[in-house]
């Protein structure tokens, strides 16, 4: 485990690097946010379900973190971004395996704990525990399909700092991993320099590259 001055510096740069551009930008509008940085205390059963590698950390740092924001009408970007960190207790919780079907209709979903809930169950992102079948975070699609995203949570996060959070901004990952088309990337690749001047999609591309864990 890392010192919590080396925690709260990690995380205070992600944050940063996340939200600062997104609360200046003039052409979009926050309408929900919320950040709270509560500490929690983890017993031994939890960090050994949690041995992926920056979820830890994320939580001895902060208790719930979510974002949503739309570009402005008169912008003439029709757009939107969120995320939203759920809780650790929500998170931890093993009636997830009733929720998605792991103790009964979809065993393959056994242990998949949410994470980021960025359009609550129509769209998340989450991590196995107890399998050692399945590394990484994975995202469920709006039809309850599931795909590797084939990043650890401090990938994401970084992933994350770049995206801003922009709406489905995960299936490019898939999309780049696959080669196969995936709803929304499009989209990504187009009105993110118009939102985010700084952004670069090839720059992203090579950063997802640089983070995988599959290679």
């Amino acid at each position: 485990m890392k010192s919590s001055e080396e925690i709260e510096e990690w995380f205070d740069e992600i944050y940063d690097d996340t939200i600062d551009p997104v609360s200046d930008n003039e052409i979009i509008q926050i309408s929900d946010a919320n950040y709270e940085r509560p500490k929690i205390e983890l017993n031994e059963n939890q960090i050994e379900q949690l041995k992926t590698q920056g979820i830890i950390e994320f939580y001895t740092c902060t208790g719930l973190w979510k974002l949503y924001w739309r570009t402005k009408p008169e912008s003439n970007i029709n757009t939107e971004g969120t995320f939203e960190f759920i809780p650790f207790e929500q998170m931890i919780s093993s009636t997830w395996d009733d929720d998605l079907g792991g103790n009964d209709w979809a065993p393959d979903m056994k242990g998949f704990r949410p994470i980021d809930m960025f359009y609550d169950m129509d769209g998340f992102v989450g991590f196995f525990i107890g399998r050692e079948d399945k590394k990484g975070l994975y995202l469920v699609h709006s039809d309850s399909s599931v795909s590797p995203l084939h990043v650890n949570f401090e990938g994401y996060l970084k992933l994350l700092g770049m995206s801003k959070g922009f709406g489905w901004w995960q299936n490019a990952l898939v999309e780049i991993s696959t080669g196969e088309h995936q709803p929304n990337v499009d989209d990504f690749k187009e009105k993110m320099p118009q939102i985010f001047p700084d952004f670069n999609f090839d720059e992203f591309k090579a950063l997802y590259e640089s983070l995988r864990i599959d290679k």
